[in-house]
């Protein structure tokens, strides 16, 4: 019987370190956490800690993202696929809104970063980007292959402008310009909004004879 192989060391230390920074973050906030305390807490010398993040906003991005890919393994687990794209959509956001919602003030600091994210954080960012977008537009050929979308509407089009309608409420909710729920009820109306100018009727859907 083959052993289980193990992580190479310089994973273990990395998962050690994100594993501390979260722990730190949690108990006294990003500001008052340093990265010699995320240090001393992993394990680690001081100058090690910035092989694995070469900022304490880095830590932050690594912290949320193995929650944001928790969250995403889990919604992709339970996708409403055979319900609305709104349905869908709103199924995979509140996801993420419920793994930001365990520290705000942590994912203020994550969400004000991420434009100018780098290297492997930005990476791991724009991966789980990638890997919704690619629910959402699996969705939209679907449609296309029944015929519940209009010729002509592409996915990844589709996609991201529901993607940037959720970066908006999330930025709206974490600002405090709305509270969660009304973020979230804002997404859900504007895409109502935009499944109206691509999906296609009931009464489209009928042959010419069915509508007579």
């Amino acid at each position: 019987m083959e052993k289980p192989q193990r992580r190479p060391k310089s994973e273990e230390t990395k998962a050690r370190v994100v594993a501390a920074a979260a722990r730190l973050f949690a108990a006294h906030g990003f500001e008052k956490t340093t990265t010699r305390a995320i240090a001393a807490e992993a394990g680690v010398a001081h100058g090690t800690l910035f092989r694995y993040a070469p900022t304490k906003e880095d830590l932050v991005e690594a912290v949320f993202a193995d929650c944001i890919g928790d969250a995403l393994d889990d919604a992709e687990a339970s996708a409403p696929v055979d319900d609305t794209f709104t349905t869908l959509a709103m199924h995979y956001y509140q996801a993420f809104v419920g793994a930001y919602g365990k520290d705000e003030a942590l994912a203020r600091v994550l969400v004000k970063e991420l434009p100018f994210l780098q290297g492997e954080a930005q990476a791991r960012q724009q991966l789980l980007t990638f890997r919704l977008l690619a629910a959402l537009c699996a969705f939209i050929d679907r449609g296309l292959a029944r015929g519940d979308v209009k010729d002509g509407t592409t996915a990844i089009v589709v996609a991201s402008l529901s993607f940037g309608l959720y970066y908006m409420a999330l930025v709206a909710w974490l600002s405090g310009q709305l509270d969660k729920d009304g973020a979230m009820e804002f997404l859900r109306v504007q895409h109502l909004l935009l499944e109206q100018s691509w999906a296609v009727s009931p009464l489209e859907h009928r042959g010419p004879h069915e509508r007579e």
